[in-house]
């Protein structure tokens, strides 16, 4: 019998590759205007477009109840005194929950309440779940 889609993929835990899945790049160029520190950004951004993180996910279907997944790597450095980061996001389908597992190093989520803005920081540290 031939499935929609395999089930089973590997993933690299030194580089974040998923078998079968693309991987998606963001550079410092990418976050422009998420930097509190402007000149730090533009002077950062003038040496090096530096790789700040990488993800590859699994996407099987777009059905309500489809899991998708992906692993995602933050590199270290730094623009200014701030830690890189990666981009905010929404989903388009609110219901979506996500879940995330810390394999390496240390770091913090910021979180933003859509219905309130007020924002909470959460740390992701190895083996913790946020």
């Amino acid at each position: 019998m031939t499935s929609l889609f395999d089930l089973t993929h590997y993933y690299n835990s030194a580089t974040g590759e998923i078998s079968g899945s693309q991987r998606v790049e963001r550079r410092l160029s990418d976050l422009k205007g998420c930097y509190a520190d402007e000149s730090a950004y533009r002077e950062l951004l003038s040496r090096e477009d530096s790789l700040l993180y990488a993800v590859a996910a699994i996407e099987p279907a777009s059905n309500e109840g489809d899991l998708h997944y992906g692993v995602g790597i933050l590199y270290p450095g730094k623009v200014g005194a701030e830690y890189f980061m990666t981009k905010g996001h929404l989903h388009a389908w609110r219901p979506a929950a996500e879940v995330y597992i810390g394999l390496r190093g240390n770091g913090v989520m910021l979180l933003e309440d859509e219905t309130t803005g007020e924002s909470r920081m959460e740390v992701l540290a190895h083996n913790s779940i946020v």
